[in-house]
């Protein structure tokens, strides 16, 4: 079977002054396997996973660049991951396991490589105390797990979820409570449901100004996740925390809207200018 080769550069780009010379993101595959959506769960494991994995594999990654200097390292491991996955995607895979890597110092540059395997049910290797957000899996009651002690008066309606804006949406299930004992437990679950859409579809815009910019600046995240609170902010209290559910429906149908687009700025309700 021929083998294909992706290359990705990621060219010449600054960050916080600092700059890098032409990362490689390179793609070898063994078995030609039909792309995957977008909107796919993707994993990538640590160097030493629990238990085997139940899939085939198709193929390897490795990504290589020479630094100038030293920079924060979660910049350019955010430009990898979200490179990666675009790639793993389009050729089949939804899961990457770590063999090597090496992330920046003052004198070294940046070293990843990784095998690439299409698993049938990727939900199993998701780390249970953070989601990330797929059209395959909408919130549900048991992932919010917080440990602590949590309301359980049918007669208040209250819940609490932690989103966070990255390069993927992200839920964090161990600081995240919802009073399912309340008689408003399925508005509170709704309500939630939206806020991690709402957190999507301005990842979304951050995905997007990554990969149309040359020259990428930390001060562009700043700009979206500021939006975002904002935005955030605004939905907490028209809707009642979800209380209220004729502005729920409202909002759900906005956000429902946006999620349409590809990257969730095309609704004018939340681009982000």
């Amino acid at each position: 079977m021929k083998n294909t080769t992706t290359v990705l550069l990621f060219g010449l780009f600054v960050l916080a002054g600092c700059t890098t010379t032409g990362g490689h993101l390179f793609v070898k595959t063994s078995i030609a396997c039909p792309p995957l959506s977008d909107t796919v769960m993707f994993v990538l494991l640590p160097k030493r996973p629990k238990g085997p994995i139940d899939g085939i594999k198709i193929g390897r990654a490795f990504y290589a660049e020479r630094l100038h200097y030293s920079i924060p390292t979660s910049w350019t491991r955010d430009l990898f991951v979200d490179s990666l996955r675009s790639l793993a995607l389009q050729h089949g895979a939804n899961l990457a396991k770590v063999t090597g890597f090496m992330w920046a110092t003052m004198r070294d540059g940046e070293y990843f490589d990784v095998d690439l395997y299409r698993v049938p049910d990727i939900q199993r290797y998701k780390n249970d105390d953070e989601l990330d957000w797929s059209t395959r899996h909408q919130l549900r009651f048991d992932d919010f797990k917080f440990p602590g002690p949590i309301l359980d008066d049918p007669s208040i309606g209250q819940s609490r979820g932690t989103y966070e804006l990255t390069t993927v949406a992200k839920f964090h299930c161990q600081t995240s409570w919802i009073n399912r004992a309340s008689k408003d437990s399925a508005e509170l679950l709704l309500h939630e449901q939206g806020l991690f859409d709402l957190c999507e579809i301005y990842c979304r815009q951050y995905r997007y100004a990554i990969l149309r910019q040359n020259d990428w600046w930390p001060t562009e995240f700043d700009k979206i996740n500021k939006a975002w609170m904002a935005k955030r902010s605004q939905y907490e209290w028209q809707t009642f925390h979800g209380l209220d559910s004729a502005r729920q429906a409202e909002w759900t149908a906005k956000i429902n809207h946006a999620l349409l687009y590809g990257t969730g700025g095309s609704d004018a309700d939340f681009k982000v200018n």
